[in-house]
């Protein structure tokens, strides 16, 4: 069994070995590095397949891309240096469904941050002002019943902050201590 295990593991390898690109084949690669459940930066970098399936493969040559960037859906956002420097941001199911919608203003996040669930349902809602949330914080589950319903300040947690069961009954509330 071991044997046969090996033949038919190498056969496979063989037969669906790597795909040989040519030096100028390029993509598209979008990195999300999350800084909280809420909160991530997206970058966008071009990066050469050649160079990417090979030992030459290292991080710093990534290109950033610069200028407006488009998907099948529509505008993602006009980047600089690989990341959103003012302006909407977007980003799209594979179905062409809304996933994220956000501001920026100065390479932060400011103003409605949106961000749906692939149904076009609402997922989340929350207000960034200078890169940090600030006001209103909702979410809600698929099937549309509200899951939390509380205010931030400086990306700190204030005042009452209700949590519901999945069924629209509220399963918790806590108390956060006001900022002065």
């Amino acid at each position: 069994m071991r044997t046969f295990f090996l033949f038919f593991t190498t056969l496979f390898v063989v037969a669906c070995g790597p795909k040989k690109y040519s030096e100028d084949e390029t993509v598209m690669l979008v990195t999300e590095h999350s800084l909280s459940p809420y909160d991530s930066i997206v970058s966008i970098k071009k990066v050469n397949l050649f160079n990417f399936f090979t030992a030459k493969s290292k991080i710093d040559q990534y290109e950033p891309i610069n200028g407006e960037l488009y998907s099948d859906f529509g505008l993602v956002g006009v980047f600089v240096e690989g990341k959103v420097k003012d302006g909407v941001h977007r980003m799209w199911y594979d179905s062409g469904q809304l996933k994220i919608e956000a501001n920026y203003m100065n390479y932060k996040k400011e103003g409605l941050f949106q961000h749906w669930f692939e149904s076009g349902q609402v997922y989340h809602q929350c207000y960034y002002i200078n890169g940090e949330f600030n006001g209103e914080n909702k979410s809600w589950y698929s099937n549309g019943n509200k899951r939390h319903d509380g205010l931030i300040i400086g990306n700190t947690m204030v005042g009452e902050q209700t949590y519901y069961n999945l069924d629209g009954s509220i399963e918790k509330i806590d108390h956060w201590p006001n900022i002065e």
